[in-house]
C-alpha cells in the first residue's frame, strides 16, 4: 500500500503541472473522439481538481446520447441519468457536482454500454491506479461479465513507463485513451 500511496503523490503532482493550453487540447480530443463513439448510454463523470475536463464531453453525451453520471455512498457508486446539467446536479461529498438522486432516475450499471474511468496513472496492461477508496474497483467487478466497454481516460502524461502495482482486486479496463 506504500507503494501505490507514492505513485499516488506522484501522478497527482505530474497531472498537477500540466499547463492550461495542454489541458485545453487534451479535452478537446477527447470531446472529439466521444463525438463519434457508436455508444448511446455512457457513464462518464464530472471532473476533479487536475482530472481531464470531461464537460465537452459530457455535453455532447447529454444532447446526443444518455448521460450516466456516479453518485458516491459512503460504500459504492450509485448511476444517474442526467438530463440537464443545472438542474440535475449538487455538490456531493468529495466536493464534487454529483446526480441528484431526488431529480435524476437511477440507472442498473449492466445497461450501460461505454465507461469511462478516472485514473491518476494508467499501465500497458490497462491497470490504473486510483485514488485509494476502491469506488471504482467495486463498480468494475460487478460490470465485469457484461458486454460494456470499459475506458481509462486520462493525461498522455498519466502513462506509467512501469506495470503500476496491483492488488487481487484491481481489474484493468479494456482500453486506456490518453490525450
Amino acid at each position: 500500500m506504500i507503494q501505490k500511496a507514492n505513485l499516488r503523490k506522484e501522478f497527482l503532482a505530474l497531472r498537477a503541472e500540466i499547463s492550461s493550453s495542454r489541458r485545453e487540447e487534451a479535452s478537446k480530443a477527447l470531446a472529439e473522439r466521444m463525438k463519434n463513439t457508436t455508444y448511446n448510454r455512457i457513464l462518464s463523470f464530472v471532473s476533479f481538481g487536475s482530472e481531464i475536463e470531461l464537460m465537452p464531453s459530457n455535453q455532447i453525451f447529454i444532447r446526443e446520447r444518455d448521460l450516466i453520471l456516479p453518485r458516491c455512498n459512503p460504500k459504492l457508486l450509485e448511476l444517474y441519468s442526467v438530463k440537464n446539467f443545472d438542474r440535475d446536479l449538487i455538490k456531493g461529498s468529495y466536493g464534487t457536482l454529483e446526480p441528484n438522486p431526488e431529480v435524476c432516475l437511477r440507472i442498473d450499471p449492466t445497461t450501460i454500454q461505454l465507461v469511462l474511468v478516472p485514473g491518476l496513472a494508467f499501465d500497458d496492461e490497462g491497470y490504473r491506479l486510483g485514488y485509494g477508496k476502491g469506488y471504482y474497483d467495486k463498480l468494475l467487478a460487478q460490470l465485469t461479465h457484461f458486454p460494456i466497454q470499459i475506458s481509462g481516460i486520462g493525461f498522455k502524461e498519466q502513462k506509467s513507463s512501469t506495470l503500476l502495482p496491483r492488488d487481487s482486486w484491481d481489474l484493468p479496463v479494456q482500453e486506456v485513451l490518453l490525450f
